[in-house]
């Protein structure tokens, strides 16, 4: 479940979604 097109890139690199999304969160 990708809410941006960024954290959709993240979900492609297999797992690192919640990351990405916790990154653009701090932003």
């Amino acid at each position: 479940c990708n809410t941006t097109r960024g954290v959709g890139e993240d979900i492609s690199d297999g797992g690192n979604a919640i990351s990405g999304a916790a990154t653009k969160a701090q932003q």
